[in-house]
């Protein structure tokens, strides 16, 4: 089982929706040693795709190392466990709990959401098949003693103490990673890596890339206040947004290096020029 040190990188892509997954493998393969794991999201703003069950399959059947995103939106505590073991017994070894977005913001809005548990729930469920435990205190037959799991958090939520509560008790629960959502305030992002280490777990910190002033408007409808106004005008006014993005990027990683802290991309179509600027750095 590989272990977090360092500055190591780890990548989300999302399942297709619908069927065909050969392109996102085969975009993939390049930087099949690069990133630590990806992530595969599970129906990411509560729009349906493929399961994060069985992109997660595909991804390791390619040789890549998967973490499957699991939220408590859609399954009940039978579904979450059952779907664990069933990745278990299919080779995967690192998850990620969340509560997932309410249906009503996605695709179909009218969907029952489930809820049974929330992160919380999910955490204690994984903490328990370790031990080979159900939820209900049962024993099964095999110890998922090396699975590795982590959770999410948001530094711009609130309230802040209820919200950094909350994160304490994720690594209370085993959590030995945390992803964040996107941060680019260097002041949130070293509060938030040192909070996080504070509570015993690695921090891998989210990076969302921006390339157009529409990504603008909705990192600022995502997060509210992730982007400071200075940084902002600085992308607005800029002739190639994508290219300052790049050469801000370049100096909020320099500033991590060699520091026990990760970093979570999300959705990067450049990966041929993320790649390069990671080497460049690291």
């Amino acid at each position: 089982m590989m272990k977090f040190k360092g500055n190591i990188f780890t990548l989300e892509i999302s399942p297709p929706k619908g069927v065909k997954y050969e392109e996102i493998l085969k975009d993939l393969k390049p930087y099949k040693d690069f990133f630590f794991f990806i992530n595969t999201t599970d129906n990411q703003r509560a729009n349906v795709r493929m399961s994060s069950l069985s992109m997660s399959i595909l991804l390791k059947c390619s040789g890549f190392n998967p973490n499957m995103q699991i939220t408590a939106r859609d399954r009940n505590i039978l579904a979450i466990q059952s779907d664990i073991l069933g990745a278990y017994a299919l080779g995967i070894r690192y998850f990620t709990a969340m509560t997932g977005d309410h249906p009503a913001l996605g695709d179909h809005k009218n969907a029952f959401p489930v809820y049974e548990v929330d992160s919380l729930g999910i955490l204690k469920i994984l903490k328990n098949l370790k031990q080979g435990l159900l939820l209900n205190g049962k024993k099964i037959d095999t110890c998922l003693k090396d699975i590795v799991y982590g959770a999410v958090y948001n530094p711009y939520s609130g309230p802040k103490e209820l919200q950094e509560k909350k994160l304490e008790k994720k690594i209370n629960l085993g959590a030995s990673f945390i992803q964040t959502q996107p941060v680019y305030s260097l002041k949130v992002a070293n509060y938030t890596y040192k909070l996080i280490k504070k509570f015993g777990a690695y921090p891998i910190l989210g990076i969302l890339a921006i390339n157009s002033k529409r990504m603008l408007e909705f990192i600022d409808e995502l997060l509210p206040g992730a982007l400071e106004e200075d940084l902002k005008k600085e992308f607005l006014k800029s002739s190639n947004i994508k290219e300052t993005y790049f050469e801000y990027l370049r100096d909020f990683l320099k500033s991590f290096k060699g520091k026990n802290v990760g970093f979570h991309f999300m959705f990067f179509k450049d990966l041929d020029k993320l790649t390069k600027l990671l080497e460049e750095i690291f």
